[in-house]
This record gives structure tokens, C-alpha cells and sequence, in this order.
């Protein structure tokens, strides 16, 4: 498990999530970026702390495109060779998840209460915390 800045981390969540942008058909909408705890008994590491960085989205696809765009990203996530899943479910609503073998990136979109955007999340891997004293704000929208 690597270490890492949560700052650093979030940044590169973020990245990550702006770069779903491209296979949307409408604009990504940054919402915020943030840490959080994770297990690191879990992953044979009981006496460290542990942390996952994640970035979130929204896309306001337009009435009736959320579900196409939904299964747009799962089909884009699985000719990337990712390992995804989509849920569609009887109220119209749906999610899809994906992770990066490469890197252990997860991904998340969901159709948000509205029908007509999508909320979407980058979280990292789980990383050492380098300094765990250090209070990390989360990013938000300028």
C-alpha cells in the first residue's frame, strides 16, 4: 500500500472523475473531493491509518438520457478491460460500477432522483496516510 497526501489524493480523484467527461455527452459538473478513513487492519496494515480519496460529479444529461448514458459508460468502462457491473431497476433508476485493474480506481454513476443527471464517483485505492495528524478540507467548486 502506498503512501500519499490526502490533498495530493483528492487531486488525483478529481482528475480521474473529469476525465469520465469524455465519455459523456454533456459536461461534468464538479461537486466536491474529500478523504475518508479506510481499513487498514483489512489490508494487513493494523497499526497504520489508512485513507481513501474520492471525487464527485454531476452530469445533467437532459429528461429520458440519463439510462442511455448509464449504459454508455459501462460499455466504454468494459472495452477498456475494467470490470463493471450495471443495475437497472424497475422505477427507472440505475447504477454502474467499474475499477481500474491497473491502478484499483473505482468508479460509481448513478441516476440521480431527478431522471435527468447522473451522479458520478472516482475513489482512489486505499493509501497510508502520510501524515495523519494533518485535518484535510475537502475541495470544493471555486
Amino acid at each position: 500500500m502506498e503512501t500519499r497526501d490526502k490533498a495530493a489524493a483528492a487531486r488525483q480523484a478529481m482528475e480521474r472523475g473529469a476525465a469520465l467527461g469524455e465519455l459523456l455527452p454533456e459536461p461534468l459538473e464538479f461537486m466536491v473531493a474529500d478523504a475518508a478513513q479506510a481499513d487498514a487492519a483489512a489490508m494487513g496494515r493494523p497499526d497504520e491509518i489508512a485513507f481513501t480519496a474520492s471525487a464527485t460529479y454531476v452530469c445533467r444529461v437532459g429528461s429520458g438520457a440519463a439510462g442511455a448514458a448509464l449504459e454508455a459508460l459501462h460499455t466504454a468502462w468494459r472495452a477498456r478491460g475494467w470490470e463493471s457491473s450495471l443495475r437497472r431497476f424497475p422505477d427507472g433508476g440505475g447504477d454502474v460500477v467499474a475499477s481500474d485493474p491497473a491502478d484499483g480506481f473505482r468508479y460509481t454513476a448513478v441516476i440521480r432522483r431527478d431522471g435527468a443527471s447522473l451522479a458520478l464517483w472516482a475513489e482512489s485505492p486505499p493509501y497510508l496516510d502520510a501524515d495523519p495528524e494533518a485535518r484535510f478540507r475537502p475541495i470544493r467548486p471555486a
